[in-house]
C-alpha cells in the first residue's frame, strides 16, 4: 500500500489531534483555538470539550487560558447555549489564577457585562459580583457600588 501524504495543514491538524487525544494540556489548548477560529456548531461544541475539560483539570499552565475560553464560550454561546452566570464564573476563575494580562482583562469583561441596560443584566451576574465584591475585590466593589447608586437614582432597584 502506498504512503499517503496529507498537505502541510492536514499534517500538522493530525498532529496536534494526536498530541491532544493524549492529554497533552498545551496540544489540547491549542486544538481548542482551532476549532474555534473554525467556527462551526460542531467544531464549537468540539472546542467547548476541551475547554470544559482542561478548565477543571489539575492546574497546569493552559488552564488559566481555557478557564477564560471557556467563559467566553458562556458569554457568546459558542458551543453552549448563552449562560453569563458561568460566564461570570469562568471569568472569576481565570482573574483568580491568572497574570496580570488575564487580571484586565477580566476587570473589562465585568465592566461590559455591568454596563448593559438594568433590564439586560442577569441576576447571575449580580450575583457573583456581589459575591466577589464580599470577598474583597475592588472592582466588583466599585461596581457594586455603582450599580446601587444607579439603582438610586432612577427608582429601578435591581
Amino acid at each position: 500500500m502506498d504512503n499517503l501524504s496529507y498537505s502541510p495543514d492536514l499534517q500538522h491538524f493530525l498532529d496536534l489531534k494526536r498530541c491532544a487525544d493524549t492529554n497533552d494540556t498545551n496540544a489540547m489548548l491549542r486544538l481548542a483555538k482551532v476549532y474555534l477560529n473554525v467556527n462551526g456548531e460542531n467544531t464549537n461544541k468540539k472546542a467547548f470539550c476541551l475547554l470544559k475539560q482542561l478548565a477543571n483539570a489539575t492546574y497546569t499552565a493552559a488552564q488559566t487560558d481555557a478557564q477564560y475560553m471557556l467563559a467566553s464560550c458562556y458569554e457568546n454561546g459558542k458551543g453552549i447555549t448563552k449562560n453569563y452566570k458561568q460566564a461570570a464564573k469562568w471569568y472569576r476563575q481565570a482573574y483568580i489564577n491568572a497574570n496580570n494580562d488575564i487580571y484586565s482583562a477580566y476587570e473589562d469583561k465585568f465592566h461590559v457585562l455591568l454596563s448593559k441596560p438594568d433590564e439586560e443584566i442577569e441576576p447571575e451576574v449580580i450575583d457573583c459580583v456581589t459575591e466577589s465584591a464580599e470577598n474583597g475585590d475592588a472592582e466588583a466593589q466599585r461596581s457594586v457600588s455603582y450599580t446601587h447608586l444607579r439603582a438610586h437614582e432612577t427608582g429601578a432597584y435591581l
